[in-house]
């Protein structure tokens, strides 16, 4: 009986070049999605995973020029240094604050979670920060009750609890007027617009929370209030600042569209962004909590602070004039 022949070796289900050719291939697509943006909602998700891909396509051209695979190592080396560049603006590796000796309007502005109980956690870090207005989102009457202590340093409020994530509440160290709850766009969520006296000036204030874009009806709604918040910038006869969980970031076409529309600046560009949600998973991190300002008004400082329970880090504003 003649003997068996050697047995072939089974070809591995995956390998180090397979597994890194498809992984390019998935971020040229998102790539491609992206810049799709504004045809459709779903598209312009990938839009705001700048530094992700990035990053991941950066790794992965140093890993296939290692295996000398030159057909995928320069597309995914260009692509990176690509999404690097539009990302550049946003990123500082020095401290870039405008200090000043002039008087500073100091706001906390933070997105607590409505399921969030760890009310001591956010009061801890206030009892940390000197802050002349608070600004909380996705608050609820249990968050109203648990940040009582509050009214001892921040005597004037407005409060406009809900049971969604659409809360919404202002706590200030310093008289307000012109306070109003407003309803910006189609979506029937509170924003809170008010006007306060600070360094001997007047500055309007526009506390706001749009909808998470997913779903063609939620994006339309987002950007609606988007397009609302510009109307309300243009509308503003003193110098005025727009600070809020926008859900959108800085690479958005429908964010571009709100700084032009409503002649904001976003202070991003000179301080850096900050990637403040979600607090986990940290590599997934975006920026979707800002600080537009319009006229006389800048922002000198932004600081994140630690977490507070919450699925974003609140974040420290200084502004000045």
């Amino acid at each position: 009986m003649p003997s068996p022949g050697p047995k072939k070796k089974r070809r591995p289900l995956w390998s180090v070049a397979g597994l890194s050719q498809a992984t390019a291939f998935l971020g040229f697509v998102s790539t491609g999605l992206g810049l799709c943006g504004r045809a459709h909602w779903f598209a312009e998700l990938f839009t705001h995973f700048q530094l992700q891909l990035a990053i991941g396509f950066l790794a992965l051209a140093g890993v296939l020029f290692v295996r000398r695979d030159y057909r995928w190592a320069w597309p995914c080396a260009l692509a990176g240094l690509s999404h690097t560049f539009v990302i550049s603006p946003f990123i500082q590796f020095f401290n870039s604050d405008t200090p000043s000796n002039a008087p500073a309007f100091r706001v906390l502005a933070a997105n607590v979670h409505t399921g969030n109980s760890q009310y001591d956690r956010l009061l801890t870090a206030l009892r940390a920060e000197r802050t002349d207005v608070i600004l909380l989102m996705e608050v609820n009457d249990a968050w109203i009750r648990g940040l009582a202590p509050l009214l001892r340093s921040h005597p004037y409020t407005v409060l406009e609890p809900r049971a969604d994530n659409f809360g919404i509440a202002i706590y200030s160290r310093l008289p307000l007027t012109a306070t109003n709850v407003v309803f910006l766009g189609s979506a029937e969520v509170p924003s809170i617009e008010l006007r306060v006296m600070t360094g001997g000036r007047i500055l309007s204030l526009l506390l706001t929370h749009p909808v998470p874009p997913v779903g063609r009806e939620n994006a339309a709604d987002r950007d609606d209030q988007l397009q609302a918040i510009a109307e309300w910038s243009r509308r503003q006869e003193y110098p005025a600042a727009v600070i809020g969980d926008l859900n959108c970031t800085p690479w958005s076409p429908r964010f571009r569209d709100l700084l032009r529309d409503g002649g904001l600046r976003d202070a991003g560009r000179d301080l850096g962004a900050i990637w403040s949600w979600p607090v986990q998973p940290g590599l997934l991190r975006i920026p979707i909590d800002h600080c537009l300002t319009r006229g006389e008004v800048h922002v000198r400082r932004r600081h994140r602070l630690p977490d507070i329970g919450s699925d974003h880090f609140p974040i420290r504003i200084e502004l000045g004039w």
